[in-house]
């Protein structure tokens, strides 16, 4: 989608701030190229993952954390 908006925004999008999700490589790029001025990655097997520990602990009686931190970088 803020590829898409970039592109809407034709070759002056100076004026605009263009954020997106998901890391793509063509977001990467942009980024790179300072079209983007971030892209956040969603780890979907590290959620994936984390959903199902917390599924296991749940069912053998265990305490989960109501919300977890991720590190930014």
């Amino acid at each position: 989608m803020a590829i898409g908006a970039l592109q809407a925004l034709g070759k002056n999008p100076n004026h605009i701030l263009i954020a997106g999700v998901d890391g793509t490589p063509d977001a990467l790029q942009m980024l790179k190229s300072g079209k983007m001025i971030a892209t956040i990655f969603q780890d979907a097997k590290g959620q994936g993952e984390g959903a199902v520990d917390a599924a296991i602990k749940l069912a053998n009686g265990e305490k989960v954390e109501k919300s977890s931190m991720c590190r930014i970088s």
